[in-house]
């Protein structure tokens, strides 16, 4: 029975071929569609989960309100000798490691020179303790796993890092010699292991793992002592309960916390210390992290539902093609289904051929739909920044795949072969075709299509004239032609920074150079100055965001100085200085006259950085924006840093619209010149702009292919349409042309 069923399925495809390949090119544009939304959800969910004990791994977070009254997270914040405290006084923990990735916003705190022969390179590291591989599943190539960090000089490589130092030889006992960026101290380091190649799906992707110990020689860092900041993981034992733990680890806290002068000591109850598991550690991208927490690749699960939303209305778009081409077919195939009942064919053996006949379709659209995924596949890794592959040998995709195929199949054929199988044979056989509701719900289905296609473009066209009006938006400064150094890496901050900005000066295309403590676009970074509190003499108070700037700050970033003055030398210093404020504080404070106001900073949590004091308003600049411009603009403050400190971390240079090429050659002969032993390193704040705002952008393309997709699946099924309608009127047009009908008429 069932061979008869595939011989007649194959026969009708064959003889209605015009139908069969728009069905299947449909339903292979859908279904394609789902796979690759199948392999970037298997991806993003299953982060970390190579772990063998991963739904037992757990990492501490603090918890506080931050300036704004915003509650914020932070795991990067416990003291170092939270560890070793929680192995010892919390049972429920069967393994402790604590782990970090550097110390604090600058670049020389977050790489150790590495030096072998000829070969040295900056490199970032991860300190771990020396049970880390025992709490951690990572693979190794080389080395045991209890035994690699045993020593306070070992070291583990990356199979990469070991090939670029060591090349084909054996790495394992040879020594590389480390330069501390921030102690300026060198030490040998022996080898003990080479990790195995990492799953893409790791949120820690250590290149250079070092014992913690070598934190003293790192950071001058005390690891016993309750002062410093890491991260803290546990491996909690099985059937252990979190709650406890948390407890436990709050009683901790709170018996060594010192409390701020003045205040009371926070009870142990109080105190907001959790415990998140490693599983969700991904896909948290509301956590506040500083340069240190060892975790990469965050991503918003919002991008996996907007893409699951993408590929299930492509997919219903293909599916409702089907199921209306199915309808229109309804009256030649109806005779079949009424000679069979006739001859003894029962309704479910019906319903049980013409759902065959679809899912036999979906499954030449499946064929069709993987040679299409593999098509897209380099595309749709471009625009997520991953690796995906199908891996037909992973035991989830096939199943998948077939799975996908039948449920599609019996989704789109499901209601056509009830229509069909349903019609009463001696109406059929006299001629009479019953319209009822399967016309109405044809119609609907058309109706229902063009309005997902609609859809898609509306979003499509929204999301591309959000994406242009914040590329357009003014942001209060000038971002072309704005070179941006890293300079946190020289040994002498006091002694480098000014000389270098009078040498970059004397080039004769450099029009500006100012300094900032922090980078101006970061992601990041722009959450730590939410912390501070402005109060003036009549008790009104603003939460600002502080930058700490050089002078030239506005003439070099080209601000708008509303009133008052810009910073000057003759005047002011980081002591005596004042504050330029935007329009947004002068607003919020509802000042009239806001020169020379006196204002108090007061610090708010753990976040803040400087200290308090009373500081005068002496200008007001346009409103900028630094951060997200999905933020409203916010009161900021721009405080005093000279060029002189050793705090800027990076050096903003305005080149003009000579030779840039030149230009940076220039000031890179300078720095040789004055730090021939660190790297160079620059960007043009455009292209951090640009880069700050890449995934929008991406994700914005997806919506526009999707978009693509479904029109063009729906206006083949509308062609499809239109040519069943042409042929159920051929005798019509053959009178027609009979009667003297052109083509046209």
């Amino acid at each position: 029975m069932w061979k008869n069923y595939l011989t007649i399925a194959w026969r009708t495809m064959w003889r209605q071929r015009a139908y069969t390949a728009i069905n299947i090119t449909g339903l292979a544009v859908g279904l394609a569609f789902c796979a690759l939304t199948f392999l970037f959800l298997r991806h993003e969910w299953g982060y970390d989960r190579f772990h063998e004990n991963a739904e037992r791994i757990y990492r501490v977070y603090f918890q506080m309100a931050n300036g704004q009254g915003e509650v914020q997270r932070m795991a990067d914040v416990m003291d170092v000798a939270l560890g070793p405290a929680v192995a010892e006084g919390v049972p429920e923990a069967e393994q402790v490691v604590r782990l970090t990735s550097g110390r604090g916003g600058d670049r020389e705190d977050q790489v150790v020179r590495v030096r072998r022969g000829e070969t040295a390179q900056d490199e970032k590291f991860l300190l771990v303790d020396e049970n880390f591989f025992e709490l951690f599943s990572f693979p190794l190539m080389r080395g045991s796993a209890r035994e690699v960090l045993s020593t306070r000089n070992s070291a583990i490589l990356s199979a990469e890092m070991a090939s670029r130092y060591f090349g084909d030889e054996d790495p394992i006992g040879e020594r590389l010699t480390l330069r501390s960026q921030a102690t300026r101290k060198e030490e040998d380091f022996v080898v003990t292991g080479v990790l195995a190649p990492l799953p893409d799906n790791s949120s820690i992707r250590p290149n250079f793992i070092l014992p913690f110990a070598s934190a003293e020689f790192l950071f001058h860092w005390d690891v016993t002592a309750w002062e410093n900041s890491c991260n803290v993981y546990l491996l909690l034992k099985e059937g252990a309960e979190r709650e406890a733990a948390e407890r436990k680890i709050r009683a901790i806290v709170a018996e060594h916390m010192r409390p701020r002068e003045g205040s009371e000591p926070i009870p142990a109850a109080e105190l907001p210390i959790y415990l998140q598991p490693l599983s969700e550690i991904h896909s948290d991208t509301d956590f506040f992290v500083w340069i240190g927490h060892g975790v990469e690749g965050m991503r918003s699960p919002v991008y996996g539902y907007l893409l699951m939303g993408i590929a299930a209305l492509v997919l219903a778009v293909a599916c409702i093609n089907f199921t209306n081409l199915a309808l229109g077919r309804a009256a030649t195939r109806s005779r079949e289904g009424g000679v069979r009942k006739v001859v003894g064919a029962t309704r479910s053996q019906l319903r049980s051929q013409f759902g065959g006949e679809a899912i036999l379709t979906t499954f030449a659209a499946l064929v069709v739909g993987v040679a299409l995924t593999e098509l897209f596949l380099p595309a749709f890794n471009g625009l997520t920044g991953l690796e995906l592959e199908m891996e037909y040998g992973r035991t989830s995709t096939l199943p998948a795949i077939l799975l996908l195929g039948v449920g599609v199949g019996a989704l789109a054929g499901a209601y056509p072969a009830a229509v069909l199988s349903r019609f009463d044979p001696v109406r059929i056989l006299r001629g009479d075709l019953p319209a009822g509701s399967s016309g109405r719900l044809a119609r609907w289905l058309v109706v229902a299509q063009f309005a997902v296609s609609v859809f898609f473009i509306a979003c499509s066209l929204l999301m591309q004239q959000q994406m242009r009006l914040m590329s357009e938006k003014d942001l209060g400064f000038n971002e072309e032609n704005l070179l941006v150094i890293d300079t946190d890496a020289p040994p002498d901050g006091m002694g480098f920074h000014g000389p270098f900005k009078e040498r970059v000066l004397q080039h004769a295309n450099v029009l500006g150079v100012t300094a900032s403590r922090y980078k101006l676009i970061d992601p990041l970074l722009h959450l730590i100055r939410q912390g501070y509190a402005v109060r003036d003499d009549a008790g009104r108070e603003v939460t600002a965001r502080q930058y700490r700037v050089d002078y030239d700050f506005l003439s070099t970033l080209q601000m708008d100085l509303v009133a008052g003055r810009d910073f000057e030398e003759e005047r002011d210093t980081p002591e005596t200085g004042g504050m330029i404020v935007n329009e947004a504080f002068v607003r919020s404070m509802g000042w009239d006259d806001p020169l020379g106001r006196s204002v108090q900073i007061e610090k708010k949590g753990r976040l803040s950085r400087h200290s308090s004091g009373e500081v005068q308003v002496i200008g007001v600049v346009g409103n900028f924006q630094f951060a997200s411009l999905r933020e409203a603009t916010e009161p900021a403050a721009l405080l005093l840093s000279p060029s002189m400190t050793w705090e800027n971390e990076v050096m903003i240079v305005r080149v003009g619209p000579g030779d840039v090429a030149a230009t940076i050659d220039f000031i890179e002969q300078e720095w040789q010149v004055m730090v021939p032993e660190e790297e160079f390193l620059y960007s043009f704040l455009d292209q951090d702009l640009e880069h700050y705002y890449r995934g929008d952008a991406l994700w914005v393309d997806v919506v526009h292919y999707g978009a693509l997709f479904s029109v063009g699946i729906a206006c083949m099924g509308a062609l499809g349409l239109a040519l069943l309608a042409a042929s159920r009127r051929t005798k019509e047009i053959g009178l027609r042309k009979t009667m003297g009908a052109s083509v046209t008429q």
